[in-house]
C-alpha cells in the first residue's frame, strides 16, 4: 500500500510541476484609455514588416527571448531562424525586433501594428471571440527601438 501512495504521490508532484510549466503570463497590456480616440490615427508598420514566429520556434521565443521583456532586438539571421526563409530584413534603416502579441481566433484576423513617437501599439483584430488570449511572439522591422509595447485583442461578433 505505500508503494501506491508514493506512486500517486509522485505522480501528483509530477502533474503539479507540468501545469506550473506550462502556465505562461497572459501578454494583453492594454493600452491607457486616453490613447484610444487618436490611436486609428497614428502610423500604421506595413505589413510586409510584420512576421509571426513559426509553430516549431514559438516556446524558444517565448521562453528565452521574452519571458522577462516585452521586445528585444535580434539579428536578421535570429529572424530567419524564427520565421523561415521568407523573412525580408528590413531597409538599411529598419532592424528586426522581436516583440510580444496577443490574438483570440487565429486565422479569423490579422495584426496591426501602429506607432506614436516609440510607444507600439499592437492589436489584433479577428472574428468573434474565443475562450482565452493566446501569447504569439511577432517579428517587426522598425526604424527605431520600442520605449514601451501594448498589446490586445478584439473581436467582431
Amino acid at each position: 500500500m505505500r508503494h501506491i501512495d508514493r506512486l500517486f504521490a509522485g505522480v501528483a508532484l509530477l502533474f503539479a510541476m507540468v501545469t506550473a510549466i506550462g502556465q505562461e503570463a497572459n501578454w494583453t497590456v492594454r493600452p491607457p484609455a486616453t490613447a484610444f480616440p487618436s490611436l486609428w490615427t497614428l502610423h500604421t508598420v506595413p505589413d510586409t514588416d510584420i512576421y509571426e514566429v513559426a509553430p516549431t520556434k514559438i516556446y524558444v521565443a517565448k521562453f528565452r527571448d521574452l519571458e522577462k521583456k516585452p521586445f528585444t532586438e535580434i539579428s536578421c539571421e535570429t529572424a530567419k531562424y524564427f520565421t523561415g526563409p521568407y523573412f525580408k530584413c528590413g531597409v538599411p534603416t529598419k532592424r528586426p525586433f522581436l516583440i510580444r502579441a496577443v490574438y483570440e481566433n487565429g486565422g479569423t484576423g490579422q495584426f496591426v501594428i501602429r506607432y506614436r513617437d516609440r510607444e507600439l501599439f499592437v492589436h489584433h483584430g479577428s472574428l468573434g471571440q474565443a475562450p482565452g488570449v493566446v501569447n504569439l511572439p511577432l517579428i517587426v522591422n522598425l526604424p527605431f527601438e520600442p520605449t514601451n509595447v501594448f498589446t490586445w485583442t478584439s473581436g467582431a461578433m
